[in-house]
């Protein structure tokens, strides 16, 4: 059952309950009775501001209508410094929107015949405040191992269509609040996701950190991977926090490149020389510096004079020398457009899976078999 057809299916319970008519119901959404037939019935998804619209009707929380029932549930963890200011119910309808969208696509192109969770790990810590040698060793023993398995098969594509290619749904959302930076997560049905708030503010560094971040939840701690999203780590201090941080820069940054990149340089890093490292890997520069500090090249002090460099050029808001963004979302573009030139869908449809105009979506459509006359 897809995710159209579960939202139907309770949304139909809700409507029985309550002993309210298909017209009634289109009056309340503003649509067709036409339209909520097919909501029912699961032939078309409903966007998330209607289901919301609902979920105040029937007075039901909105994951009501998102739950297959009891044991399968979207389970998800999402890292942010005050979650419950800023992971607004909102925010959470715009997600589990765009993640509707993401599978009704996949459902349609064939290609959900298959659920993909990555290896688990399980890594038991000392409980002390930092890593210990021991652990920081284990996670970047793992981190090398994954990185093998996701990127060398991977050609020349970018590190977002390494992680699909891998099994793993990589997914770029504007969230417009750049407090939380991404989001993982999993059902039994759907498989393992990574979001990434694709907002402007953001440098593409922090994304791709988190892409790696989130990963390294998915393999460490999926098993406290909670059935809502009010299960999360918050604290920056939460050891899991720093192995899912440790892991994602020896992930970005393994040992081997650094120490050959450290003799390159004559063991003498200048910010020159780590502004262009950290393009050359795709890790953020505050990153880079932490990393070398757990491999043992910089110490204490190193750390604390670079940090205050960065810090006096307003490295604490924004990256140094940022790279430049990458194009995300393209295997989903692709889908969307493909499921077009085949007629199983339309022009109205690609304005809501793209979240664009109707305009917009017709001069894309337009081009669409303009290409493919040529």
């Amino acid at each position: 059952m897809n995710i159209a057809e579960i939202i139907g299916r309770n949304i139909d319970k809700a409507r029985q309950e309550k002993e309210i008519s298909h017209q009634e119901l289109a009056q309340i959404l503003g649509v067709t009775r036409q339209t909520v037939s097919k909501y029912i019935k699961g032939e078309q998804a409903i966007d998330s501001e209607k289901l919301f619209k609902l979920a105040a009707f029937f007075n039901k929380p909105f994951d009501y209508f998102i739950e297959e029932n009891e044991d399968e549930v979207l389970r998800v963890m999402f890292r942010a410094d005050f979650p419950d200011d800023n992971f607004t119910d909102e925010l959470r309808a715009v997600i589990q929107d765009r993640l509707q969208k993401q599978w009704e696509v996949l459902s349609l192109a064939g290609q959900d015949m298959i659920s993909f969770l990555p290896p688990q790990y399980k890594l038991k810590l000392s409980g002390k405040k930092n890593l210990t040698d021991k652990e920081k060793e284990e996670i970047e023993r793992v981190a090398l191992e994954q990185r093998q398995q996701v990127l060398d098969n991977c050609g020349h594509q970018d590190i977002y269509e390494c992680f699909e290619a891998f099994g793993i749904q990589v997914i770029a959302q504007p969230f417009h609040n750049s407090n939380i930076f991404g989001l993982s997560g999993y059902s039994d049905e759907h498989g393992a996701f990574i979001i990434i708030n694709d907002d402007d503010i953001i440098p593409e560094e922090r994304k791709i950190f988190t892409l790696i971040h989130e990963y390294g939840h998915l393999v460490f701690h999926r098993e406290e991977y909670g059935n809502n999203a009010g299960s999360h780590f918050t604290a920056r201090s939460d050891p899991r926090e720093k192995m899912a941080d440790h892991f994602a820069g020896c992930f970005l940054a393994p040992r081997y490149q650094v120490q050959h990149w450290y003799k390159r340089i004559g063991n003498r890093a200048t910010l020159t020389d780590l502004i262009e490292f950290k393009k050359e890997l795709g890790i953020s520069l505050q990153a880079l510096v932490m990393t070398l500090k757990n491999y043992g090249f910089f110490d204490s002090s190193q750390v604390s004079r670079f940090y205050k460099i960065i810090n006096s050029r307003g490295g604490k808001k924004k990256e140094p020398n940022p790279i430049s963004a990458i194009e995300k979302n393209k295997t989903y573009y692709i889908l969307v457009r493909n499921l077009f030139m085949s007629d199983a869908i339309s022009t109205g449809r690609i304005a809501e899976l793209l979240g664009i105009s109707m305009k917009d979506a017709r001069k894309q459509a337009s081009s669409w078999m303009e290409e493919f006359e040529t």
